[in-house]
């Protein structure tokens, strides 16, 4: 999940980068981070210690942590600045509703922070007509939905 969102937020902000497919540096990559960087960390139980101690070492150099958990006694609630709780099913684990607030957030960060978003989509689509990468797709740029 935390690849998909990186891959969606990084369509506004090229700086956003997730963390959980690089575990053996991410003390590395935490340290150069500042009070200007966000971290956004995705939890449910079973919780990692290691992301517990980096949720800790973020908050002890005061970088915001945002929380995406399933309970609110996570260990690691007690350092963010944002907990998001999303509900799961007892039966089963599904990802559903995290893809609902992935979602959420992307079309709300999008909406509010990158205005310029709409254009960016507008010049990948010419760009992609042009060198005929997509077929038997409309690629109608005066359409709202292109619009900001």
């Amino acid at each position: 999940m935390a690849m998909y969102m990186e891959a969606l937020l990084t369509e506004f902000e090229p700086r956003v980068h997730q963390l959980s497919m690089d575990i053996d540096n991410i003390l590395d990559r935490l340290i150069l981070l500042n009070h200007e960087d966000v971290i956004v960390v995705i939890a449910f139980s079973p919780y990692s210690n290691r992301m517990i101690d980096v949720a800790e070492i973020a908050h002890k150099n005061g970088i915001p942590v945002i929380l995406i958990t399933d309970e609110l006694s996570n260990p690691i609630s007690q350092y963010a600045k944002i907990i998001m709780k999303v509900d799961t099913s007892i039966k089963h684990f599904t990802v559903i509703s995290l893809v609902t607030l992935i979602e959420a957030i992307v079309v709300e960060y999008g909406s509010r922070l990158a205005p310029q978003s709409g254009d960016n989509v507008e010049t990948l689509a010419d760009l992609l007509k042009e060198k005929s990468y997509l077929t038997g797709v409309d690629l109608n740029l005066n359409s709202k939905k292109f619009k900001g």
